[in-house]
This record gives structure tokens, C-alpha cells and sequence, in this order.
């Protein structure tokens, strides 16, 4: 995987499904599972609060607001 080490360091990991429809590949919170499913509007809320990892369907980064620091 090229992002390996975003991968492992983000909270949660999601891959577009389809237009507006996230799958969670990967998650360290207890509130979202790995296989379940979120909107956008449950992924814009994430985007604001935790480490987030977007990848589209041919697995190329779409967004990561992963901090170094973080």
C-alpha cells in the first residue's frame, strides 16, 4: 500500500463507494466500525475532529488531514 504510514497513523480510514457513500476500512473509534458506512455529512464531521485517511475506488489518496505532530 503506498500510504502505509498514514494508514497506520490515522484514526479512521474511509474509501468512497459511491458519489457521497464512505466505507470505514480501518478505525480507532469506538463509535465507527470497520465495515460500516457514513454520509457525507458524518464524514464532514470527522474531517473537522479526527485523522482522517479518504481514498477513492482505484486506492489513490483522496484527502488526509493527518498532523505529524498528531
Amino acid at each position: 500500500m503506498r500510504h502505509e504510514p498514514i494508514f497506520n497513523k490515522s484514526d479512521i480510514v474511509v474509501r468512497e463507494v459511491t458519489k457521497g457513500i464512505f466505507k470505514v476500512e480501518k478505525s480507532t473509534l469506538s463509535f465507527y466500525k470497520v465495515d460500516s458506512y457514513l454520509d457525507s455529512g458524518a464524514l464532514t464531521v470527522l474531517l473537522n475532529t479526527q485523522n482522517v485517511l479518504l481514498l477513492n475506488k482505484d486506492d489513490y489518496v483522496v484527502h488526509s488531514n493527518f498532523r505529524v505532530g498528531s
